[in-house]
């Protein structure tokens, strides 16, 4: 049995750092400080840890890791970054702390959690496995949240607080929650999950927003609350045992509702001057 601890620490510009390690109880930290650096960390065992800090622009940080324990910390800070993390096996815990994230996490008990604040922000989170929790939460200008997950008891949360922004969750399977909360002006909140025991939430708060969700399958529960002018809110659910609830209040609303099956609830409660 091998223990490895592996350290580098760069700084100035045109920095390129690579570690590769091998074994069991290996521990990988790279930090790095200047413009234009590259940070490769590429582990294969078990108990791993890997962190890797970069400060500066037009940063790449890339880390790979196989095996079960891993525990990979990603913290980039400035403009035109790029952090990609995949990681493979089980008990694996993966935080991306930047702007412009990329995290793919396949196996059981994976737990992605993904904050971003400032402009021009992509969130990309995609995981494929039992009991996976995906939270992505945005703070600012511009921002692309989406949220892709496949398995039994998954959890997607989005929280989105700006202008301009896009939320889109895509879940499949059974017992899953999905919740998007958006607030601010030209918002667009889209929601599909298939599978049975389904609950979707949407809230969203400002002016010209669109909601669109589209479920399909058994005891599924829809709820839309939007809030303010030039909404659109569409609702499509498909099976038996659904409840969809639509609220929506101020002028210009479009609501529409169509459900098909046995055994359905639709209450559609709407204050506006104008309605279609």
């Amino acid at each position: 049995m091998q223990q490895r601890a592996v350290t580098v620490r760069t700084s100035s510009a045109s920095q390129q750092a690579t570690v590769r390690t091998t074994s069991a109880s290996q521990q990988a930290t790279v930090r790095t400080t200047s413009a234009s650096q590259q940070a490769t960390v590429r582990t294969t065992s078990a108990s791993q840890q890997v962190t890797v800090r970069t400060s500066s622009a037009s940063q790449q940080a890339t880390v790979r890791t196989t095996s079960a324990s891993q525990q990979v910390t990603v913290r980039t800070s400035s403009a035109s970054q790029q952090a990609t993390v995949r990681t493979t096996s089980a008990s694996q815990q993966v935080t991306v702390r930047t702007s412009s994230v990329t995290v793919r996490t396949s196996s059981a008990s994976q737990q992605v959690t993904v904050r971003t604040s400032s402009a021009s922000q992509q969130a990309t989170v995609r995981t494929t496995s039992a009991s996976q929790q995906a939270t992505v939460r945005t703070t600012s200008a511009s921002q692309q949240v989406t949220v892709r997950t496949s398995s039994a008891s998954q959890q997607a949360t989005v929280r989105t607080t700006s202008a301009s922004q896009q939320a889109t969750v895509r879940t499949t399977s059974a017992s899953q929650q999905a919740t998007v909360r958006t607030t601010s002006a030209s918002q667009q909140a889209t929601v599909r999950t298939t599978s049975a025991s389904q609950q979707v939430t949407v809230r969203t708060t400002s002016a010209s927003q669109q909601v669109t969700v589209r479920t399909s399958s058994a005891s599924q529960q829809v709820t839309v609350r939007t809030t303010s002018a030039s909404q659109q809110a569409t609702v499509r659910t498909t099976s038996a045992s659904q409840q969809v609830t639509v609220r929506t209040s101020s002028a210009s609303q479009q609501v529409t509702v169509r459900t098909t099956s046995a055994s359905q609830q639709v209450a559609d409660s709407c204050v506006s001057e104008q309605r279609t």
